[in-house]
């Protein structure tokens, strides 16, 4: 009967294979006459399987805000560890954590370099209000005129929330479709400084597909950011893809934002 050190020092060496064929032999016929040596292989071989699958999420938590140069310090520590000490790391645990360091170190390295946030704040600018000639939907009224007048003066003063406000009333009763275009686009950009994002979203889409409308571009532009604030990164590089290709107004910006939404963290 082995002792205890002993058993997981040869259970380490059979799994890792460093036995000589006579050992190997020896060890397969103790295995069948050591229900608790076989036990503890059986075990062994079920934790380094559950290490393989979960150890890499666990090390992902933990390590998810160290550098490179971090993580890289941490593989060679506990390479160091296992060259230097006498008593031998059990195979599980050294196996593990160099798997699951390497496993961060790839996952990581190739996360987006910049945050939806970090870029949306440095390319968005809130639109002027510019009155359009009239364009798109049903002419209003006088009364909804003056609301319109009051809602650019708030928005102006960049009081979006009480823009959007008047806004409202002023769609209370209109389809989109019979909206003027100057109140969807005014109004979307309200919604997004209010991060109302999937309504924003709605109203600058339908601007973006309208053929001959005074505010496709900017509506593309805008789309196109509050696909990445509201994290939707692959809808934004679509729409930013279409922008660059109709080679617009905004096809500059909108090629240095795609690069930066494919670089990587570090490779």
């Amino acid at each position: 009967m082995y002792k205890e050190e002993e058993r997981q020092d040869i259970i380490d060496r059979y799994l890792q294979d460093e036995m000589t064929p006579e050992e190997k032999k020896g060890f397969e016929e103790r295995l069948e006459h050591d229900p608790v040596l076989k036990k503890e292989l059986l075990m062994t071989r079920h934790i380094k399987t559950v290490f393989e699958r979960k150890g890499e999420q666990e090390m992902l938590k933990n390590a998810g805000n160290l550098s490179e140069e971090e993580l890289k310090t941490m593989m060679i520590n506990i390479e160091n560890q296992h060259m230097k000490t006498n008593k031998r790391i059990p195979l599980i645990i050294m196996l593990a954590a160099i798997a699951a360091v390497a496993f961060v170190i790839v996952y990581i390295g190739g996360q987006p370099r910049y945050g939806a946030d970090q870029l949306f704040n440095e390319f968005y600018t809130t639109q002027p209000y510019e009155t359009v000639p009239y364009r798109g939907g049903t002419p209003m009224d006088e009364e909804k005129d003056k609301l319109l007048v009051e809602a650019s003066a708030l928005y102006e003063q960049g009081e979006y929330a009480k823009a959007l406000e008047i806004f409202d009333k002023i769609t209370a009763d209109m389809n989109l479709e019979d909206t003027p275009e100057e109140v969807i686009f005014y109004s979307a950009i309200s919604m997004l400084e209010e991060n109302k994002l999937p309504e924003a979203i709605e109203r600058l889409s339908y601007l973006e597909a309208a053929d001959n409308s005074d505010f496709q571009q900017d509506a593309a532009w805008s789309l196109a950011l509050a696909y990445l604030k509201d994290n939707q990164r692959s809808e934004a590089k679509t729409t930013l893809e279409y922008i660059v290709t109709g080679n617009g107004y905004y096809s500059e910006e909108a090629k240095d934002l795609l690069k930066k939404l494919d670089e990587k963290k570090w490779f």
